[in-house]
């Protein structure tokens, strides 16, 4: 019988700083939010801005990686799964959240996507600025297809193939 098959791939831009908290076990766990692009153009020809507002969780090494290297308005590539929990709010009606969970990450540059500036922010934490890659650092999955950052042409924007 065949398996159901559950992949999210997107890139987009942190919301906010993120902020690396404990579970209870001592596990690292990171939520943060990813801002990804949904212009359009409309009838007109017109570009109408807009933006989907992905709620993400990671785990692990994954989330120490993004706690470690990422601000607000950095891009970022994620891998992972959709995930849906239930909980019941202040007023007791029970309320579903769907959220991205986070399996892998690529780097992909500062809000200002430039080299140098990606070097100066992130100076002296072992990050590679906005075109370096991550593979075999702890947490980065080796087996993900393609590390993106691996293929920039220097100037620190990376064209995503897709």
């Amino acid at each position: 019988m065949p398996r159901d098959h559950n992949r999210v791939c997107m890139t987009g831009r942190l919301a906010r700083d993120p902020e690396l908290k404990r579970s209870q076990s001592g596990k690292s766990v990171l939520s943060f939010t990813l801002a990804v692009d949904n212009s359009y153009k409309d009838k007109a020809g017109e570009l109408v801005p807009g933006v989907y507002w992905h709620p993400c969780v990671a785990w692990g090494g994954p989330a120490d990686k993004i706690a470690k290297y990422c601000r607000k308005g950095d891009r970022i590539l994620i891998e992972g799964r959709l995930s849906t929990r239930e909980h019941t709010d202040k007023s007791g009606e029970r309320r579903w959240r769907t959220e991205v969970i986070v399996e892998n990450i690529v780097f992909l540059g500062s809000k200002g996507d430039g080299a140098q500036q990606s070097a100066q922010t992130h100076a002296g934490s072992g990050y590679a600025g906005s075109s370096g890659s991550l593979r075999g650092e702890d947490g980065f999955d080796n087996d993900f297809p393609l590390d993106f950052s691996e293929i920039g042409g220097g100037d620190g924007d990376v064209q995503i193939p897709f």
